[in-house]
């Protein structure tokens, strides 16, 4: 702003959850030929990028901004071969809605600025302190930027809020002092720092802060996660296992809608009088319907409120501002030059038929359907009897939060996508210009009626008839070899396999596309010795283990829900004179109610689709079975899994129990497999380079302005769960090597 298995020495296989074993049609431009004879011509690996739909509602973000929105989004498998690129279909959430006087003090962190490397002394070895004049280590940090750039005077002492309040540097200059920073990010789509895989997933969680500097999950999939920084990713579900890379579906190969809100909800109140905003990701699938996670506000706040009056995303005042919706990345392309013209053949791709029947046609393919957006805080009046276990026991249902998200849940004005727009295309920035592809036979079924009806939709329409394009009743391929962008003599156009020069098409089927090897799953687990403070009290040592659709196994503990890595922060940072314990206590309380409540009434499900179930373009979608769990004896209520560990096709060696595990079971890689970066094809594969994933700086070295080191982002005054926000009690953020040791 996602992925699993295959690869390895089965790649090439019709493996179990492979596009390649649907019942799709051979694609009119990819039939490889029996036996390719060594490529005459230059074959190499290059991206196009990919952009269909269009974005079908315009939210009303006008103050005090949105309180939450659902919609109904896609999955399927766009690629019917390895991704090698980037691409997704979603939205990006950020704050917004309040007015700009509330802002005192910069958006952002002035630590953050004067907090850098020293690159004109990292080609010497050393640098002289700017407080003692003696030598020292570049690694120490010991350049002084205020000294450096004179537009951060007044920011090298975040120590001092007082002194630091006059830092104008960058957007902390500006009218609005940078604003309230963070996004919530989330949708299908292919991520190649994610595992390996052929397949489709959904981004939970994408939480993000203080211009990406920190990301929400329990783990990250490129670098160790820090405990300072957890809370973007608190569990709510009990029979919902979370994976640390994404959310895999049924079958591998799926073509369903899922049920996506966003919405403020009271499930992370800390106590009684605490307003702060908790943003809920719910969803509405065919096998799992409820609360997934919510972002804790420590989460916002340790980045943003280095001052006693900063507001980051935690606070009442600022709701949802901004909700975009869009299909964008790259796909994998292999390419080659002959005769004056530059030819391509794509990575494979493929869009699904809406379903047949009175009420949609099958020549259309629905992206994104059913939007509805809340104009008031409808979630806390819905969920606080279920939560409090207070008023009527009429109230106490799901079946009225329900009803109650349907009243509240408005629908957006639908958009109109530009005339000649709203279809699937490629194109190519290279030279001096871009080169677009369009003539696919897909382009845009956008009828208004129908859209209105739908609460706003976005779909493709499909010509099977049309020449680059092979349907079957699942689905339309595309052709996958263009033709076009080597100059303007050379026009872009979509052309069959015989068109293709016999040379170029016998490179182009030796090509191979491989998969992507930036991650081993080296950082999702076991907890490095950096992150196992805040994984110390799991509810019992054993750890339960599964396999995903994806040929991943993960390994997961149950925690008590305060206990969760997620919290830890979250109580850590309050007082420790009564407060922490209070907070313990009031949200243990909380969480059981919800989970018993679940279980009497059968369901967790909020929200349903404005224009119903049965009219939606396609089945609601299944998520991976291997990620349902029923809770173990004594772990009913107030209790939620927590993955400790992931990795493809190896089972972790502390697994005690297996869960939901069939036979056969994915063979491990080749020990060799990681670092192997060959291909058949002797082209080389632009993913096979994992990240030295390391942590950021947190001591920086003393500037004119400081006189002395300080750590960052040091102290935060967080929004406080009493009530008045004059009474914030400030806390030091422990760096990696101190942090607190929590008692059992």
């Amino acid at each position: 702003s996602c992925s699993g298995g295959g690869g390895g020495g089965e790649e090439g296989e019709s493996g179990e959850g492979s596009p390649s074993t649907s019942p799709s049609p051979p694609p009119p431009s990819a039939t490889p030929s029996a036996s390719p004879s060594p490529p005459t011509v230059a074959v190499s690996h290059s991206i196009l990028h990919m952009g269909g739909g269009h974005a079908p509602a315009e939210w009303s973000t006008d103050a005090p901004g949105l309180y939450g929105w659902s919609y109904y989004i896609r999955a399927f498998n766009l690629l019917r071969e390895q991704p090698t690129s980037e691409l997704g279909w979603g939205q990006w959430t950020k704050p917004g809605g309040h007015s700009e006087s509330i802002i005192e003090v910069c958006g952002l962190h002035p630590g953050g600025f004067v907090c850098d490397p020293c690159e004109a002394c990292r080609s010497e070895g050393s640098c002289s302190d700017p407080v003692t004049g003696e030598l020292a280590p570049v690694s120490s940090g010991c350049q002084d930027p205020t000294l450096e750039d004179p537009t951060l005077a007044n920011c090298g002492n975040p120590t001092d809020y007082s002194k630091t309040e006059q830092c104008a540097f960058w957007e902390c200059g500006t009218d609005t002092k940078g604003g309230v920073r963070g996004s919530i990010e989330g949708g299908m789509g292919y991520w190649m720092y994610t595992l390996e895989t052929p397949n489709v997933k959904w981004m939970l969680p994408g939480a993000t802060n203080a211009n990406y500097e920190i990301f929400a999950g329990t783990f990250l999939g490129d670098r160790p996660q820090l405990c300072s920084v957890l809370g973007g990713a608190v569990r709510v579900s009990n029979r919902l296992l979370v994976p640390n890379d994404f959310v895999t579906f049924a079958g591998g190969d799926p073509d369903g809608f899922l049920g996506y809100m966003l919405t403020k909800t009271p499930l992370g109140k800390r106590s009684a009088n605490d307003t702060a905003n908790y943003w809920t990701i719910v969803i509405d699938a065919a096998n799992f319907a409820g609360p997934v996670m919510y972002t804790a506000a420590w989460f916002w706040d340790s980045r943003i409120n280095w001052h006693p009056k900063s507001i980051s995303w935690s606070d009442p005042r600022v709701n949802i501002g901004y909700i975009a919706q869009g299909f964008e990345g790259s796909i994998g392309a292999f390419t080659a030059q002959q005769g004056g013209s530059q030819y391509w053949r794509t990575t494979r791709w493929a869009v699904p038929r809406d379903r047949f029947g009175p009420s949609s046609s099958p020549n259309t393919s629905t992206l994104f359907t059913g939007h509805s957006q809340f104009n008031t805080d409808w979630a806390a009046d819905a969920l606080e009897p279920i939560l409090s276990g207070a008023g009527l026991a009429s109230e106490r249902s799901h079946a009225v939060v329900q009803q109650r998200s349907a009243t509240a849940g408005a629908k957006p004005e639908c958009k109109t996508p530009p005339t000649g727009e709203g279809g699937m295309s490629v194109w190519h920035d290279g030279g001096t210009s871009e080169v677009l592809w369009k003539g696919f036979g897909i382009g845009s079924a956008f009828d208004q009626a129908q859209s209105e009806a739908a609460h706003c939709a976005s779909a493709l329409s499909l010509n099977p008839s049309h020449e680059a394009l092979s349907c079957d009743e699942q689905r339309c391929e595309a052709a996958a070899f263009l033709q076009g962008g080597l100059s303007d003599s050379d026009p872009p156009v979509v052309i069959p396999a015989e068109a293709v020069p016999s040379e170029v098409k016998t490179g182009f089927d030796a090509a191979t596309f491989e998969p992507t090897k930036r991650n081993d799953g080296s950082y999702l687990g076991p907890p490095a010795a950096t992150e196992e403070a805040c994984f110390d009290l799991p509810a019992s040592p054993t750890m339960y283990c599964t396999v995903t659709t994806s040929k991943a196994w993960i390994g997961w503990r149950w925690y008590k829900f305060v206990d969760q890595p997620e919290l830890y922060m979250v109580f850590e940072s309050l007082p420790d004179d009564g407060t922490r314990q209070a907070a313990r206590e009031y949200m243990q309380a909380r969480i059981e109610r919800l989970h018993r409540q679940q279980e009497a009434d059968g369901t967790g499900r909020w929200f349903a689709p404005p224009q119903g179930d049965d009219a939606l373009p396609a089945d609601k979608v299944s998520i991976d079975p291997a990620l349902l769990l029923t809770p173990p004896a004594g772990f009913e209520y107030g209790y939620v899994p927590v993955a400790v560990y992931q990795r493809p096709r190896v089972k972790p060696a502390e697994c005690d129990v297996e869960v939901n595990v069939a036979d056969p079971r994915p063979e491990p890689h080749p020990e060799s497999y990681w670092e192997d970066c060959t291909s058949s094809s002797g082209i080389p594969n632009p993913n096979c380079n994992r990240p030295a994933g390391s942590y950021e700086v947190e001591t920086c070295s003393a500037n004119n302005e400081s006189r002395a080191a300080f750590n960052y982002p040091g102290r935060i005054h967080g929004y406080w769960p009493g009530g008045s926000q004059d009474d914030r009690v400030p806390y030091d953020v422990p760096t990696r090597d101190s942090l607190p040791t929590r008692a059992a």
